[in-house]
């Protein structure tokens, strides 16, 4: 008994070696977009949870030392493939405003000149409004009481 054996033509190597690469550096372009992008979502969380902190600290004098104090502990390990840096805070008016950069380095790929080469920055600059907490329950219970006096007095006029 004899095997059938089909020949397969070139054409299929020619077309996986035209193809795989494409899928190769497809692939490798959305990891490093995924990287920004992640790093963008988490920068700004980031940025505001900084801000609102240093809004509700106590006799926030200088903001800056406050955000580059708790900066690391906020950024921890989770900017994986960027490079958090250019951390300011400054208070303005009854606003604390904070700016952090994020850079996304891709050398892997500049050699070749098939990414732009270098570095991708991002960069998140957040306000939050420096409130006194115990001062606006004491003004909402003040008021409560205002309304609860007057609904008292007008059901009072109304008998």
């Amino acid at each position: 008994m004899q095997l059938y054996r089909k020949k397969w033509n070139a054409y299929f190597t020619v077309e996986a070696s035209m193809i795989f690469p494409v899928v190769i550096f497809v692939m490798v372009f959305l990891i490093y977009v995924t990287f920004m992008l992640y790093g963008r979502c988490i920068l700004l969380q980031d940025t505001y949870i900084l801000a609102f902190r240093a809004s509700r600290a106590q006799n926030m004098e200088d903001p800056d030392a406050f955000v580059r104090q708790q900066k690391d502990a906020q950024f921890g390990r989770k900017y994986f493939g960027n490079d958090p840096s250019g951390v300011q805070a400054w208070k303005s008016g009854d606003d604390i405003y904070v700016s952090i950069k994020i850079r996304t380095r891709h050398n892997a790929m500049s050699r070749y000149e098939m990414m732009p080469g270098g570095i991708w920055e991002s960069k998140a600059e957040l306000k939050a409004e420096v409130t006194d907490a115990p001062a606006r329950i004491r003004h909402m219970e003040r008021v409560s009481d205002l309304v609860k006096q007057v609904s008292d007095r007008n059901r009072k006029e109304r008998k």
